[in-house]
C-alpha cells in the first residue's frame, strides 16, 4: 500500500508521530510519501540541514517532496499545484492522509481532489490541544470558521478524521461542527526501537533530577512547577532540567529570571534530537508535565522513567496506568507526587525496567500502526 501524506511543516530530524508511523508501516511493506512546504517555523530551522528548499529526498523509511509555498497568516500555502496533483492522483497512490483540519495544505488538497474527480480515500489526522477560539480571540474564530466551511464543502470526500484522545475528538467536533461518527480515536505511540531503557545512562548523582521536554509555552506551566518545587523542604536536593528552551521567547526568558531566585538548580537546554532525548529521558529520575501534554510523556515512560502528568484534558489515565506514573490536579497533589518519587529514588525502588516494558506493550508504533492499517483498509473497501 502507498500512503501519501500532505503535511504543512515537515522536518526530518526532530521525530514526531508521522515519522514513527511511516517507520512501522515500512517494516510491514507499506510505503509513505510526504509532501510538504518549503517553509519552516523558526523553531525547526536549526534541524533543517543539507536540504534543497524544493526537492525530492529518498530516506530509508519514507520519501519526501518539498514544494514551493508562501506564508499566509503564518500558515504555508502550496503553490506548485500541478506538481502536487501529479503526486497525489496517480494509480500508485492508495490513501491520502492529511495533517490538520485547519490548514491551507488540507484545504488545497480537498479542492484538487474535487477538481480531479479522484476516488482515492482521504483521511485527516488532527492532534489538537485544549485551546479554543474563545481564548484565542476573534481572528482565531474567523480562522476556524473559514476552515470549517471548507471541510463541509467536501465532507463526503473525507473518510475519517483521526485524533489521539476522546477529549481532542470532542474539541474538534465542537470547533468545526463535525459529527462524532466521522471521527476516530487512535492512541499515540512511540518508537520502541529508539526510546528504551538504558540503565547505563541513569543519573548517578545524589540529587533527584526532574525533567521536562517539549515546547516551552505558558500553557505548559513550567513556572508553576518551579514555584512548587521551591516550596518543598527537600528542594535543595532536587534539580530541574527543561529541554525546549528558546532564547528569544519572552516566556522562556521569564522562566530563566524566576530560576535565579529559587533554592535549587534549574538547567535550560534547547530542543533536542531524538538521540539526545533518549539520553535525557534515561538520565532523569522523573518527568513532570505541569501543563499540556504530548507524545513526550510516552517517550519518557518508554525509557523507563515515571511521569507525573497534569490533568489538563480527560482520559489521561492510560498515560500513567500500570504504575507507570501519577496524575495530579492541584499543587498539593503535585507536591505529594514529587515527594513519593523522591523517597522511591533514595531507596532505589523506581521500577524503570518494568515501566519501559509495560509502555512498549501498550504504546509501541508496531501495535498502533495496525490500527491505522485497519482504518486504511476500511477506507479502501468503502466503509
Amino acid at each position: 500500500m502507498k500512503i501519501v501524506r500532505v503535511y504543512p511543516y515537515f522536518q526530518v530530524d526532530l521525530q514526531y508521530s508521522e515519522h514513527y508511523l511511516a517507520t512501522a508501516l515500512n517494516k510491514l511493506g507499506h510505503t509513505t510519501t510526504f509532501i510538504s512546504s518549503n517553509k519552516y517555523t523558526s523553531l525547526f530551522k536549526r534541524y533543517i540541514t543539507n536540504e534543497d528548499p524544493e526537492g525530492y529526498y529518498k530516506y530509508k523509511r519514507f520519501d519526501l517532496h518539498r514544494l514551493k509555498s508562501l506564508l499566509l497568516l503564518d500558515k504555508p500555502v502550496l503553490i506548485q499545484l500541478r506538481k502536487l496533483s501529479k503526486l497525489l492522483f496517480n494509480s500508485d497512490v492508495h490513501i491520502i492522509h492529511l495533517y490538520g483540519v485547519a490548514t491551507f495544505t488540507t484545504a488545497t488538497t480537498l479542492w484538487l481532489h474535487f477538481l480531479a474527480g479522484s476516488k482515492i480515500p482521504i483521511l485527516i489526522s488532527d492532534h489538537s490541544d485544549s485551546r479554543s477560539h474563545k481564548r484565542e480571540g476573534f481572528l482565531a474564530y474567523l480562522n476556524y470558521q473559514f476552515f470549517t466551511l471548507n471541510l463541509h464543502l467536501f465532507f463526503r470526500r473525507i473518510n475519517k478524521i483521526i485524533s489521539f484522545s476522546q477529549s481532542s475528538v470532542d474539541l474538534i467536533s465542537k470547533r468545526h461542527k463535525i459529527p462524532h461518527e466521522k471521527m476516530e480515536v487512535i492512541k499515540l505511540g512511540y518508537d520502541q526501537d529508539n526510546y528504551r531503557f538504558r540503565p547505563d545512562l541513569k543519573n548517578k548523582s545524589t540529587k533527584m533530577i526532574i525533567g521536562y521536554a517539549g515546547k516551552v509555552t505558558p500553557l505548559k506551566r513550567l513556572d508553576f512547577l518551579i514555584n512548587t518545587v521551591d516550596k518543598l523542604e527537600i528542594s535543595s536536593q532536587i534539580k530541574i532540567i527543561i529541554v525546549g528552551y528558546n532564547e528569544s521567547d519572552p516566556y522562556c526568558k521569564s522562566l530563566k529570571e524566576l530560576a535565579k531566585n529559587v533554592n535549587f538548580e534549574v538547567e535550560f537546554r534547547p530542543f533536542a534530537s531524538s538521540k539526545e532525548l533518549v539520553e535525557f529521558y534515561n538520565f532523569i529520575d522523573i518527568a513532570v508535565y505541569p501543563g499540556g501534554v504530548s507524545i513526550t510523556t510516552i517517550e519518557a515512560s518508554g525509557c523507563g522513567t515515571p511521569v507525573i502528568v497534569y490533568k489538563s484534558i480527560p482520559n489521561l489515565q492510560e498515560r500513567v496506568s500500570h504504575n507507570r506514573g501519577l496524575l495530579f490536579d492541584s499543587e498539593e497533589e503535585l507536591v505529594e507526587g514529587i515527594k513519593y518519587y523522591f523517597n522511591q529514588q533514595k531507596i532505589g525502588a523506581i521500577e524503570n525496567e518494568y515501566i519501559a516494558s509495560k509502555t512498549k506493550e501498550l504504546f509501541s508504533w508496531e501495535i498502533v500502526s495496525k490500527d491505522y492499517l485497519n482504518l486504511y483498509n476500511s477506507a479502501l473497501n468503502g466503509k
